[in-house]
């Protein structure tokens, strides 16, 4: 924006013109950073999990046999 101003290229504009075009500027050039931010966090997590080893966990096992229910008591009550 002041480049701009330096250079001559914003003479068309009104004050009131150039305070607005300097706070959209400024909006799209926060809204940019947040977003390269948030991926740079995104791969950083992503590089951390391959670190850990960590992947989706597999919760059903189709090979396991059904087995009965283990207690230890010999007369279970209330089952």
């Amino acid at each position: 924006m002041l480049l701009l101003l330096v250079q001559g290229k914003l003479t068309n504009l009104t004050v009131e013109e150039r305070f607005a075009f300097n706070d959209s500027l400024r909006i799209f050039t926060r809204s940019i950073i947040i977003q390269r931010r948030v991926e740079d966090l995104q791969l950083g997590v992503e590089s951390y999990q391959k670190k850990l080893n960590l992947t989706k966990l597999d919760t059903y096992k189709s090979n396991l046999k059904r087995k009965e229910a283990y207690t230890a008591y010999s007369n279970p009550r209330g089952f």
